[in-house]
């Protein structure tokens, strides 16, 4: 059954006669899923909804998975919260994506953990509650869920269920960025930037970090970046233009930065790493302009560079 999940994502690379003994060990799934195999029934629920030696089926996808997940299979139990989530082979339903994912999640699934806190940190579903946002954040971080981690060092920094506590954000930011999580490192690279929870002002490292997101195609990162080259082409010209205004050095100079913001729905994409299509996030907020506007400006708030990525729920296996 391992194998057959790690091999979800490679069926358009299988050669004709590895599809066709897919094909028989799919009969051999239904076999065993009509017998009442809660694995096999799991499996041959992924099978559908993937569209893996059969026809993609999403409203047998979850037939399969309801019968797994009613044998108490934690798997199933979160893709079927995925699929109630996502509205795939069933109605919308928040409600019962969340009755799934906390079954899951009393088991110890990690993902099902991730997404039961996001749940309840937007209030989707259930009454929103970010303490016990965090908690879920909290059992799947320890747990080694880089997207639980980046969930919690926004938590951290937003001060949602928990005190502000910028270190504590930044050693999660860090955790995440370790595994290679895209909004993670761009939100280390803002607190390198900026100097930010007890990290010192790093501009060369929050560069590299900010290139290492937009390598994986993280908007707000290409963004950041294609400013600082602009901010070093404008000190470039202001200086050679400017002689008479003496010995400038490039961090006396303001070109305006964007304040931060805390739970910005950036249009970066957050896809599943497992391939599923991603979790349904809030209604983005329109504005007179059609830009996403910053959260008032304590007095004497310092400028701080770069926009902070918010919390995300991904589909995971």
């Amino acid at each position: 059954f391992n194998q057959m999940r790690r091999g979800r994502g490679s069926w358009a690379k299988l050669t004709g006669t590895q599809k066709r003994e897919m094909g028989i060990l799919v009969d051999q799934f239904h076999s065993a899923a009509a017998q009442g195999c809660a694995k096999s029934q799991d499996v041959l629920g992924e099978f559908y909804s993937n569209g893996h030696g059969v026809k993609q089926d999403h409203s047998e996808a979850t037939k399969w998975l309801e019968k797994a997940a009613h044998q108490g299979l934690a798997h199933a139990q979160h893709k079927l919260g995925l699929a109630h989530a996502n509205g795939r082979g069933v109605t919308k339903c928040y409600q019962k994506a969340a009755k799934w994912y906390r079954k899951a999640a009393d088991q110890g699934n990690t993902s099902a953990l991730l997404n039961l806190g996001f749940l309840y940190e937007h209030g989707l579903g259930v009454t929103q509650d970010y303490v016990e946002a965090v908690r879920c954040y909290e059992k799947s971080a320890a747990r080694g869920n880089a997207n639980a981690q980046s969930n919690l060092g926004v938590m951290y920094h937003s001060g949602r269920g928990v005190l502000v506590l910028e270190s504590v954000a930044a050693d999660w930011f860090q955790k995440a960025a370790d595994q290679g999580h895209a909004d993670a490192q761009y939100n280390l690279a803002v607190f390198h930037e900026n100097g930010i929870g007890g990290l010192e002002m790093n501009r060369a490292r929050a560069i590299e970090l900010y290139q290492l997101a937009a390598g994986q195609g993280l908007q707000p990162a290409i963004k950041r970046l294609a400013d600082l080259r602009a901010e070093q082409k404008a000190l470039g010209l202001f200086k050679r233009s400017s002689a008479s205004l003496g010995e400038l050095e490039a961090g006396q100079l303001d070109f305006g930065h964007q304040e931060p913001m805390e739970d910005d729905w950036n249009t970066g994409g957050f896809v599943s790493k497992a391939g599923d299509s991603r979790s349904v996030s809030p209604p983005r907020k329109k504005s007179s302009n059609n830009k996403k506007k910053s959260p008032p400006r304590k007095k004497n708030a310092k400028k701080r560079n770069g926009t902070y990525a918010s919390s995300v729920s991904i589909s995971e296996i």
